[in-house]
């Protein structure tokens, strides 16, 4: 249900699927389209549950010292941002101009909703996982995950980057 991103602390993860891969793809259709904006959309108040990898690691093993309950753990933020808020954020960080279409042309956007289809479900979705069956099993020991903030968020996008959106040249 999260979609895990990199460290709260360094901002780095092994692999570069989902967040990682609309950002790039985004940077790389505005590179090869020469627009001066990119066109994009998605609904204006949908959340995106981005988790850091050190969060669910820590998780995880606190979860491996819990007697069996038939219980589903999901591992999400208890506050996810507004996908909006994070591609704006992402797209500033990345000095790529844009412009926000209305949902109501989505399709219309010069091949862009295309090339960017497999990520629909983050961008109109909305679905929410409740975080009780963690924190009954955790108790004291369940950390608050790490806020999403731009701080973050900056840190995760220059993090891929530098590793050059994980493909090696």
């Amino acid at each position: 249900p999260s979609i895990i991103t990199g460290s709260s602390v360094t901002g780095a993860i092994k692999t570069f699927d989902g967040f990682y891969g609309f950002f790039r793809s985004i940077k790389l259709l505005h590179e090869r389209s020469k627009k001066a904006t990119m066109p994009v959309i998605c609904s204006p108040t949908s959340t995106v549950n981005l988790i850091s990898v050190d969060w669910v690691s820590e998780t995880i093993i606190g979860l491996l010292g819990v007697p069996s309950t038939n219980k589903t753990f999901n591992l999400v933020h208890d506050q996810p941002p507004k996908v909006r808020w994070v591609i704006e954020t992402g797209l500033r960080h990345l000095g790529i101009p844009h412009e926000w279409l209305a949902v109501e042309s989505l399709g219309n956007a010069n091949g862009i909703s295309g090339a960017l289809e497999r990520y629909r479900p983050y961008l109109f979705g909305d679905t929410h996982f409740g975080t009780t069956a963690v924190h009954e099993a955790l108790g004291h020991l369940c950390n608050t995950p790490p806020a999403i903030d731009e701080q973050y968020l900056r840190r995760i996008l220059d993090y891929a980057v530098k590793a050059n959106w994980g493909y090696i040249p």
